[in-house]
C-alpha cells in the first residue's frame, strides 16, 4: 500500500481523535495527566492486540535504547501538552497547530538524519505556517496559554517522530508501534503515580467496569 494511504488515513484518524479529546476535556474536573494516561495505555491495548496478530517481534535493547527513551520523553510530556492545550482552545485550531510539528520533524531530521528538504516538503512547510498565521491573526498576534502549550506539545511529537524514524530504520514498525506507547504511560506513571488510581476509575467509569 503506497504511503500517501497511510498519512491520509492517520491524518484522518488525528483529526477525528482531536474532535473526542476536546469533547473529553470540556468538563471542567477533566485532568490533562490523567487523560494522557489514559490515552496511553488505551493505545497499548489496540495496537498491541494488531501486533501480536500480525507477529510481534522482539527488539534487542541495543536498537531501543537511548533512542526509544528520548522519544518517549517527548511524546509523553508531548500528549500532556496537548491535553492542556485542547482543553483551552477550540479543536479546529488545535488541528491547525499541530501541523507545526511537521515543520519540526522537517528541520530536526535534516540535521540529524541528514534528510533533504524536497519542493514539495518546502509547499507543505508553508501551508502549514500559513495554518498558524491564520490562527495568531484570530488571536491578533498574541500566544495564549493554550497555544503556546500547543507548540510546544507538537513540537515535542516532531522530535519524538525523528527519533522514531532513526529506530525504524533497524526494527519492525508494527511491533515499535505498542513500545512507543507503552514506555510514554510508564514515564508519566513514575513521575505522577497518584494519577494511576484517577485514571483506573475514569476507565472503569468509561466502559463500565465492576471494581472489586
Amino acid at each position: 500500500m503506497p504511503w500517501t494511504i497511510f498519512a491520509a488515513i492517520s491524518i484522518v484518524s488525528m483529526s477525528v481523535a482531536n474532535l473526542f479529546q476536546k469533547i473529553a476535556m470540556k468538563e471542567k474536573k477533566s485532568d490533562a495527566i490523567t487523560s494522557a494516561l489514559i490515552f496511553q495505555f488505551l493505545c497499548v491495548a489496540f495496537t498491541g492486540a494488531f501486533a501480536l496478530v500480525k507477529g510481534f517481534r522482539v527488539p534487542a535493547l541495543a536498537i531501543l535504547f537511548p533512542y526509544t527513551l528520548v522519544s518517549s520523553l517527548c511524546w509523553a510530556f508531548g500528549t500532556v501538552c496537548f491535553f492542556m492545550a485542547i482543553k483551552r482552545i477550540e479543536a479546529s485550531e488545535m488541528i491547525l497547530l499541530t501541523g507545526f510539528g511537521a515543520i519540526v520533524t522537517i528541520v530536526v531530521s535534516s540535521i540529524f538524519l541528514q534528510e533533504r528538504l524536497t519542493p514539495v516538503q518546502g509547499i507543505g512547510a508553508a501551508s502549514i505556517l500559513a495554518g498558524v498565521s491564520i490562527v495568531a491573526f484570530k488571536n491578533k498576534f498574541s500566544v495564549n496559554q493554550g497555544t503556546a502549550l500547543a507548540l510546544l506539545g507538537t513540537s515535542l511529537f516532531g522530535i519524538g517522530i525523528t527519533v522514531d524514524a532513526f529506530v525504524l530504520r533497524s526494527y519492525d514498525a508494527i511491533s515499535y508501534t505498542p513500545i512507543v506507547f507503552l514506555v510514554p504511560g510508564l514515564l508519566l506513571l513514575c513521575f505522577y503515580p497518584r494519577k494511576a488510581i484517577a485514571a483506573v476509575g475514569q476507565l472503569t467509569h468509561l466502559f463500565r467496569l465492576p471494581l472489586i
